[in-house]
């Protein structure tokens, strides 16, 4: 590679990691604090409020009450920002949410990087930004993100100082997990420990917990655990009657034996993991059924995200106390799994799978277009097609009569819209109007007529940039 193919793509990395920083920014902060508080968002604006007004930061309550049913660190995380910009409002009590989403983000795009390629690790963030379950939980005052942004720091140092084991290694990775632990619960130490294990048991990694350094660590990050709760314990208020201790072992330990709530059926997450997936199930699914019927052809770092994936599966599956997001931490992997899945794996019969994924994501995306815009921005060139109709259930679009004119005045409209039409109908003429590649295209197969290939349906999205080529069309008639 010669110097200048080497600048160039250093400045296309550049670009494309700017590009997706801009997108995170954009879909994660951008009116982040517009809405009012809802749902449990108001237990963590009121404990903070109250930590201010009382001038206790280890004593949380909500109207002078006791409530420690969470850790401390997301109320101080709040406090720290509300401390620094002067305020405290939605935006303030949101933003950690968002800020831990951004860290999952590069986490994700990073270990895609190091672990596959720099495609994987782009596609993988990617498909993570837009997906309903980031989106959702970093526009939520909670401690989900930040739950997962600690499992997901400290898998990434994991794979980053996986050669390099030693005390630093060891301490830093515990240092991730307990204070992740005081965000949410113990499953910021449990899902990573969970999640390496396959690896740490290859190659007989698994010796280096026997070293002095490692148990070193371990204490050091214990003790950090338990800090907090010790001194609750010693500096709590007389009438102060919670334990943080105690009521930290009722989540984490009894609710996963003994639930006393949330006892949803133990197929719940069959159902979650593809809601927190959406728009891309297909893909996932594809993913999933390739890459487990070619096991044996998969390189050792794809084998080792599947077994994490089905290990935090089943780890959340086991527990008796179930919600839809507990397992929002399996969202990075799946992710990174549908990436390699379109990026690195080039098996025939992986292929297949691949194609068959995109042909229905292809198809799902194009009809959440259609019922997203305006019945009278949903346009049938020349005849209306019945079986599209009665998939829509609306009201009817509109039809447009067999004349060029009438579709390029559809086109020069400044609203997007769709143009559905039979292959037979599109001449050169309207073709030349029409974006180049159709949105949809019906599958042509090799044994099927001509006559039935030209009844096939085609669907071009319609917007700005597709508007101006109508004009420039019209203006070009014009001059002849």
């Amino acid at each position: 590679m010669t110097l200048k193919d080497k600048n160039m793509l250093n400045k296309m990395i550049r670009s494309a990691n700017l590009l997706l920083l801009l997108a995170a920014f954009f879909l994660l902060f951008w009116s982040l604090g517009d809405r009012a508080l809802w749902s449990s968002e108001g237990r963590w604006a009121e404990i903070t409020r109250e930590m201010f007004t009382s001038g206790d930061f280890f004593h949380p309550t909500i109207g002078g009450e006791p409530y420690f049913d969470k850790p401390l660190f997301t109320y101080w995380v709040i406090a720290a920002f509300s401390a620094v910009t002067g305020r405290l409002d939605e935006f303030i009590i949101r933003l950690p949410s968002a800020l831990a989403a951004l860290v999952t983000l590069v986490c994700t795009v990073y270990l895609g990087r190091r672990l596959w390629s720099r495609q994987t690790g782009w596609l993988a963030g990617g498909l993570l930004l837009t997906s309903y379950g980031l989106l959702m939980y970093s526009h939520v005052a909670s401690a989900e993100t930040e739950n997962l942004a600690a499992i997901m720091l400290a898998v990434t140092w994991y794979w980053t100082r996986r050669d390099r084991p030693g005390f630093v290694t060891f301490l830093v990775f515990y240092l991730i997990m307990f204070v992740g632990s005081h965000m949410k619960g113990l499953t910021a130490f449990v899902v990573p420990v969970l999640v390496i294990l396959p690896d740490l048991l290859r190659q007989r990694r698994w010796r280096w917990l026997l070293w002095p350094s490692h148990w070193l660590a371990l204490g050091i990050g214990i003790a950090v655990y338990f800090g907090p709760f010790v001194y609750a314990a010693l500096s709590r208020p007389g009438s102060y009657e919670q334990s943080g201790l105690s009521i930290a072992f009722r989540e984490n330990i009894l609710r996963y034996v003994q639930p006393f709530d949330h006892k949803d059926p133990i197929y719940l997450y069959l159902g979650a993991v593809p809601l927190l997936i959406l728009p891309w199930v297909p893909i996932l699914i594809g993913a999933l059924i390739a890459s487990i019927s070619n096991w044996k052809k998969l390189d050792g770092n794809t084998r080792w995200l599947i077994q994490a994936i089905l290990i935090i599966f089943v780890f959340f599956t086991l527990s008796g106390s179930r919600r839809n997001y507990y397992i929002l931490p399996i969202l990075p992997f799946c992710t990174l799994l549908m990436a390699v899945f379109l990026v690195e794996l080039s098996q025939e019969v992986v292929r297949t799978h691949r194609d068959r994924g995109l042909w229905i994501q292809k198809h799902i995306l194009v009809v959440a277009a259609v019922k997203s815009l305006p019945h009278e921005r949903v346009a049938f060139w020349h005849k209306c097609e019945d079986k599209v109709l009665f998939y829509m259930k609306w009201d009817p679009p509109i039809t447009l009569p067999a004349d060029e004119n009438a579709l390029r005045a559809f086109l020069e409209s400044d609203e997007p819209g769709i143009v559905i039409s039979q292959d037979r109908y599109v001449s050169k003429k309207a073709a030349s109007m029409l974006p180049s590649r159709p949105a949809y295209a019906e599958t042509r197969y090799a044994w099927e007529s001509p006559d039935i290939c030209e009844k096939k349906l085609k669907a071009w999205l319609i917007d700005a940039d597709v508007s101006q080529i109508a004009m420039e069309s019209k203006e070009a008639d014009s001059a002849k």
